[in-house]
Parts: structure tokens; sequence; C-alpha cells
């Protein structure tokens, strides 16, 4: 279980990383709806990136809230907050773009975390050649 206060710092660190991908991608990246976009996932990875999805959604609904005053929460397309109408073929590919980045994000991750392993391993095995 995490601390309140490593939360805070892993939210405040991950939406420090969105300013500059705002500044790269344009505030429409941001106009989905998350919820749904968890949904779509349909539960894979759950288990090991439970923690960073989660960091992640906070993240991005707190830039929605700077760029657009609110949360987006759809309906069949439609903002239930505004009324107006986010045309889904637009929004669909901005779910795919977040689900590819979250698959791109999380491989860097396991991949850092194997090297550490290793790094210990290693460090580790010289030790007991040490005190040998």
């Amino acid at each position: 279980m995490k601390s309140k206060n490593q939360i805070l710092k892993d939210l405040i660190e991950n939406i420090k990383n969105h300013t500059e991908l705002i500044k790269n991608v344009g505030k429409r990246y941001y106009q989905y709806d998350r919820g749904d976009f968890i949904k779509s996932l349909n539960g894979t990875h759950w288990d090991k990136e439970r923690y960073l999805s989660d960091i992640e959604t906070l993240s991005t609904e707190i830039i929605q809230m700077i760029l657009f005053n609110r949360i987006i929460y759809l309906d069949d397309g439609i903002d239930i907050r505004t009324d107006k109408v986010i045309v889904e073929k637009e929004t669909l590919p901005l779910m795919k773009q977040k689900e590819l980045e979250w698959e791109r994000n999380s491989k860097e991750l396991r991949q850092l975390i194997s090297k550490v392993q290793k790094r210990i391993k290693k460090e580790k095995e010289q030790n007991d050649i040490i005190n040998k």
C-alpha cells in the first residue's frame, strides 16, 4: 500500500510529464472519457500496473480540469456535462493512442525493473564471492 505522500508525489511528477505532452499533442489529445478508455481495456494488465494506471487516470482528469474546466464524461458520444457531441470516430483513435502509450510506458518500466533486478543479482553474487 502506498502512502498518501507517495501517491501525491507520483501524481505531481506524472502531471509534470503531461505538461510537455500538452505542448506536443495539443489539448484535443485529452478530450476523451478516461473511465470509458479504462473499461475498454477489459481488465488487461491490472495485476502488475494498476497503480500506474490509476496515477495516469488521476493525472488525465486533472489535466482535463485545467484544459476544459471539467472532467469529461461521455454517454453515447455526448459530453454529459455540456450536452455537446464528441464524435466517436475522433475519440476512438485518441483512445487507441492512449492505449499504445500506456503499453509503451509499461514495457519501458518492465525493462527498467528487469535491469535493476539483474544488477542487484550481480552485486549479490559479487558480495557472496567476497564473503567466502
